[in-house]
């Protein structure tokens, strides 16, 4: 039962459905009534019309008998008989019909202004007219033209009352009425019952949903068919939000383990200069540390904060056309001191321009190359390729070394994953910057790609929509040895 007022589905379609009964109901019920009023019409008209001719049959049986007629009447006389003769069929016809009536009337102006006078010349009956008496009441009434001996211009009028129709119409529309009023109240009861039967499977999925176990999908095994889209969007929107409540859930665990030990130096090496007196030298040298933790603290802040609004499904900005490879050579210059501690050459091979965001691409490229130079092996050279593609465009960095297994690769870009870096590396300390390269391309619409080959590692990004120009291989470099 719905006790918040908020519109019903079982009461829409229970209405929307008794409605369109009801509808049908109301046109077939006025389609009986217009035919059963056609039908009274038409058979009055009939009677009315065989009525007339088998009167005018009858004053046209020939003259009277002898003893009815008296010669030295005259017309008046005559006319008299022929009323005389009127009557007495009239009311033979009475015996079926009680309201029947006729009578001699006056002839018309013109014939044609008389309905039936164009019928009575072919081989049709006489039409039938509406005709008021004194007392304004209604008659369907039919004239026909007759040439008697005392009336050779005579019209003879029958008619018969419209009221007694009217009576009959007016009992047989109530009758229908009231059926249709029963015809209605029961489709609106078996409405309601099939209709609430009918979304029966949804209060099935809907106690199914509350009692499911959190991240389980629903079976769509056995359900309506119209309620399978409803399932596949149900079991992918808790899909997503479970696999939100586990990134968060990892997030907050991340953020609490990598807080925790710069926070516990921090921590430690204050108890320590306050635990005794200390000369201003000592005093600066610690504060130069905790500066330093610090500054770590706020990048790694910095970058989760990033990450978070990459996952919640942020675009890049600011799009323009870059050339990427004088972006890449200003990331290449950039770590340099890192390569030259690495012990390792950069070289830059081929080109391409994109529509992208320079910024971010340049932060994914340093990163890039900041995982080469810690877990590149030198002597040995590091190379970074752009390449273009129908569509896209590549680029990645080539790093010497032990090729990473394929489990390795695939789990490259998680946050805070390392695997055998080089130890004491400056800037490479966090386990984010292959997480920030795959939300760099994710806010391009792009994608990330790790392999391992003969002699190395090629890690990188896959930019969309970019028009780019290959240069041949030898036609760019970068050394720094």
């Amino acid at each position: 039962m719905n006790r918040t007022g908020a519109p019903s589905l079982h009461r829409r379609l229970a209405w929307g459905v008794t409605g369109v009964a009801a509808a049908v109901l109301a046109l077939t019920g006025l389609a009986l009534a217009m035919g059963y009023e056609n039908r009274l019409v038409q058979a009055d008209e009939a009677l009315l019309q065989r009525a007339a001719l088998v009167l005018r049959g009858r004053l046209a049986e020939g003259p009277l008998p002898a003893a009815q007629m008296d010669a030295g009447a005259g017309a008046g006389a005559g006319a008299a008989a022929e009323q005389a003769q009127l009557d007495r069929a009239v009311a033979t016809l009475r015996v079926a019909y009680p309201e029947l009536q006729a009578a001699f009337v006056d002839p018309p102006a013109a014939a044609e202004s008389v309905p039936g006078t164009a019928a009575l010349a072919g081989s049709g009956g006489p039409s039938v007219h509406r005709q008021l008496d004194a007392n304004g009441r209604a008659f369907d009434a039919v004239d026909m033209p007759l040439s008697l001996a005392a009336r050779p211009r005579a019209w003879l009028r029958v008619a018969l009352p419209a009221d007694a129709r009217e009576r009959q119409l007016r009992w047989y529309r109530r009758e229908l009425l009231a059926l249709l009023a029963a015809g209605t109240a029961l489709c609106a009861w078996l409405a309601w019952a099939v209709v609430g039967r009918s979304l029966r499977p949804v209060a099935v999925l809907s106690r199914q949903a509350r009692l499911q176990p959190e991240g389980e999908p629903l079976a769509p095994h056995g359900v309506d068919v119209e309620l399978r889209d409803l399932i596949d969007a149900f079991n992918g929107k808790s899909l997503y939000l479970a696999q939100a409540v586990r990134q968060m859930e990892g997030f907050s665990a991340d953020v609490a383990h990598e807080l925790r030990s710069p926070l516990s130096v921090l921590i430690a090496g204050t108890e320590l200069i306050l635990s005794s007196p200390h000369s201003p030298q000592a005093l600066r040298e610690a504060l130069e540390s905790n500066l330093e933790e610090l500054e770590r603290l706020k990048a790694l802040v910095n970058d989760m904060l990033f990450l978070a609004r990459a996952e919640q499904g942020e675009r890049a900005r600011d799009l323009q056309r870059v050339e990427l490879g004088a972006l890449a050579a200003n990331a290449i210059e950039y770590c340099s001191s890192l390569f030259d501690e690495a012990r390792l050459e950069v070289r830059l091979e081929g080109d391409a321009s994109a529509v992208c965001n320079a910024a971010l691409v340049q932060r994914a490229l340093v990163n890039l190359l900041t995982n080469a130079a810690a877990y590149g092996r030198g002597p040995g050279r590091v190379s970074v390729h752009l390449q273009a593609q129908p569509g896209r465009v590549r680029l990645w960095v080539y790093s010497p070394g032990e090729p990473l297994a394929p489990p390795v690769c695939a789990r490259l870009f998680e946050r805070f994953y390392r695997t055998g870096a080089r130890p004491g590396l400056p800037g490479h300390r966090h386990g984010l910057g292959l997480a920030i390269v795959q939300a760099v391309a994710r806010m391009h619409g792009g994608q990330v790609f790790a392999r391992g080959e003969d002699s190395g590692n090629a890690i990188g990004l896959e930019l969309p929509g970019a028009l780019s120009m290959n240069r041949p291989p030898g036609g760019r470099g970068l050394a720094m040895g």
